[in-house]
C-alpha cells in the first residue's frame, strides 16, 4: 500500500545528507537519539534539516542527573543495563541533551518525566524477562533461534525495573523543541 505523503528511506541519524537543509516542519523520534554514540552530531543533523519553527519531538530514556552525582550502585546498575540494551554508557544525561539543542539553534526546550507512565509496561516486561531466566529449556532455546543482541535484552528487561524505580536513575522523557 502506497501513502501519498510517505516516503520511507533507510539511513542513518547522524547523517541526514539525503535531506535539504529546513525541509521539514516535524522530527519525531521513539527511544533513538539515545541509542547515538554522538548526540551533539544527531542533534546538529535534525537542526539542519529542520525549518525555522520546526519542531523535534523525541520520547527517550536518559538519566536525570549526571553521573558524578550517582552512587557507586546507580552507576554500576546504570553501566549494566546500557550495555544489555545496547546503549552506549556515555553522554546519557539529559542535561547534555538539553545543552545540545540549545547549541544548535532550538528553544522552547520542554522536557517532561513520563517515567510513571512506563512502569505498568516495565513490570510486565520484568515478567515476561523472569519467565526467561527461569526456565532453562526455553532459555537455551531462544539462545540458538534468536540473534545474540536480542537474547543479551532479555537481561535488560530483567533489570530496567531497577533503574526506574524512584532512584532517579533513569527517566523516560518526552522533550519538544522549536528551532529558531
Amino acid at each position: 500500500m502506497e501513502i501519498p505523503n510517505i516516503s520511507l528511506v533507510e539511513g542513518s541519524f547522524s547523517d541526514l545528507s539525503a535531506f535539504d537543509d529546513g525541509e521539514f516542519d516535524l522530527v519525531f523520534g521513539i527511544e533513538t537519539v539515545s541509542y547515538s554514540d554522538n548526540k551533539e552530531r544527531v542533534v546538529s543533523e535534525i537542526a539542519r534539516v529542520l525549518s525555522p519553527g520546526g519542531k523535534l519531538i523525541l520520547f527517550d530514556i536518559y538519566e536525570p542527573k549526571p553521573q558524578s552525582e550517582m552512587t557507586d550502585f546507580e552507576k554500576r546498575v546504570s553501566a549494566i543495563t546500557f550495555a544489555t540494551m545496547r546503549l552506549p554508557a556515555e553522554d546519557q544525561y539529559i542535561g547534555d541533551v538539553k545543552k545540545y539543542l540549545a547549541r544548535h539553534q532550538f528553544s522552547q526546550i520542554d522536557t517532561v518525566d513520563l517515567t510513571e507512565k512506563i512502569v505498568p509496561s516495565l513490570a510486565r516486561l520484568e515478567r515476561y524477562s523472569e519467565y526467561y531466566f527461569h526456565h532453562r529449556l526455553f532459555l537455551k532455546t531462544l539462545k540458538k533461534v534468536l540473534p545474540y543482541d536480542a537474547n543479551i535484552n532479555g537481561i535488560a528487561g530483567w533489570l530496567m525495573p531497577l533503574t526506574f524505580d524512584g532512584e532517579n536513575v533513569r527517566q523516560y522523557n518526552r522533550i519538544v523543541a522549536t528551532k529558531k
